[in-house]
C-alpha cells in the first residue's frame, strides 16, 4: 500500500506554485435553480457524468433525498448505490493525516494526476478535477487538503 503526501518544498517554492483552475457551475447559471448555494455535489457530479445540473439535481433531490441548500454526503450515497451513478464508477481513495508528514494538498494531487477524472473532497467542499485541472464555481486554494478521492471511469453501454 502507498502512503501518498505533500512533498516538502521551500516556501519561496510554494509561494511560486498555481493551480491549474477553470472556472464552471456545472451548468447551475443556465437550469432551473440558477440562485442554489451549497450544490458542490450536484455541480462535480455534473462535470464528471456530463448529465445535466437539473438532471443531477432532481436525482439527488428524489433518489437520495438531498435538501437544497444543505450538505450531501456524497460517500454514503455512492456506496449505497454500488459507487455508481449514471454510467460511470466512483473509486474512493482516502489521503490520511500521517504524523510528521503534510497533509496532501490540491496543487499536489493536480499535478500527480495530469489525466483523469476525479471528485476530490477537502473540507466541507467538493470539486471536479480533470486532465490535472480543479474545475469550480470560484478559485480554490492550492494548499486546500485532500481528504480523499473518487476516480470516475465511465462504464460502457452493452447493447
Amino acid at each position: 500500500m502507498t502512503i501518498e503526501h505533500a512533498s516538502h518544498e521551500t516556501s519561496a517554492r510554494q509561494s511560486l506554485i498555481t493551480l491549474p483552475f477553470t472556472l464552471n457551475d456545472g451548468g447551475r447559471s443556465h437550469s432551473k435553480r440558477p440562485k442554489q448555494r451549497n450544490d458542490c455535489v450536484v455541480r462535480a457530479l455534473v462535470l464528471t457524468t456530463g448529465m445535466s445540473y437539473d438532471d443531477v439535481y432532481d436525482v439527488l433531490r428524489i433518489v437520495a433525498r438531498r435538501k437544497s441548500g444543505q450538505r450531501f454526503d456524497l460517500r454514503g450515497f455512492l456506496e449505497a448505490t454500488g459507487n455508481q451513478f449514471h454510467n460511470s464508477h466512483f473509486d474512493w481513495k482516502s489521503y490520511p493525516a500521517i504524523k510528521g508528514y503534510p497533509r496532501l494538498d490540491l496543487g499536489t494531487f493536480c499535478r500527480r494526476n495530469p489525466t483523469g477524472t476525479f471528485i476530490v473532497k477537502v473540507s466541507k467542499h467538493v470539486l471536479a478535477v480533470i486532465d490535472g485541472v480543479a474545475i469550480d464555481d470560484a478559485p480554490i486554494s492550492h494548499k486546500r487538503c485532500v481528504y480523499g478521492s473518487w476516480q470516475v471511469t465511465r462504464l460502457e453501454r452493452i447493447s
